[in-house]
């Protein structure tokens, strides 16, 4: 029988400026599709001015908490968690610590978007990804996954959407991070938005060796 899949915790409002609605617009679709639970989980907002077109202002998240807790009050058969989705960089892991006890969040989404070298940060859309980005991009998963911080790992395989092609380099960065994820009991995403976009990701190579490895 299938399985029917009846939560989603990874959703964006308005504030990240690269999505439409607010959160009872999201609440009202998922009681309509008969979810159960919704968790919003829109980009966080950081301290410094880091790729800040992708998420809210810090002075919005007062709004967002609001909107999501009302939501809460639409539909006795829905509960709407708060989350976030953080940068994996360890300088913010502070940050991310003071918004969840300030505002009571219920999880905290780690997203797989940048990595770092010697030149500094980079997101994953900035170049095509070569060997070395990769190590550097499989290592920031792995110091992510061993801090145990987040609930959820998103999109581990984002980065495929920018290399050639599954190679020996795109396989030896999904075994770091599938083997980080078993180690540590890491729940990893399977996003889908990729479908949509026509995107190199849910790479079928990288959920077959989650699949074989047991990840969570």
């Amino acid at each position: 029988m299938e399985k029917k899949y009846t939560y989603n915790l990874h959703t964006h409002t308005y504030r990240c400026r690269h999505a439409f609605w607010d959160v009872d617009a999201y609440v009202n679709s998922a009681h309509k599709a008969g979810l159960s639970l919704v968790g919003i989980s829109d980009h966080c907002p950081l301290p410094t001015d880091w790729w800040k077109l992708i998420r809210m202002n810090l002075d919005e998240f007062p709004g967002y908490i609001n909107a999501i807790n009302d939501a809460n009050h639409m539909f006795d058969n829905v509960t709407v968690l708060a989350g976030i989705e953080c940068e994996l960089f360890e300088e913010f892991y502070s940050f991310y610590d003071e918004l969840k006890e300030k505002y009571k969040l219920d999880y905290l989404v780690g997203s797989t978007h940048g990595y770092k070298d010697a030149e500094g940060k980079h997101t994953v859309y900035d170049r095509k990804m070569t060997a070395k980005d990769l190590i550097a991009y499989a290592n920031e998963a792995v110091i992510a996954m061993e801090s145990r911080k987040y609930d959820i790992l998103a999109h581990p395989d984002l980065y495929m959407d920018h290399v050639d092609g599954w190679n020996d380099n795109t396989k030896a960065c999904a075994r770091e991070i599938i083997e980080a994820a078993v180690q540590t009991g890491q729940v990893l995403e399977l996003n889908t938005s990729g479908y949509e976009k026509k995107a190199g990701y849910p790479s079928k190579e990288f959920w077959t060796m989650a699949c074989e490895a047991g990840v969570k």
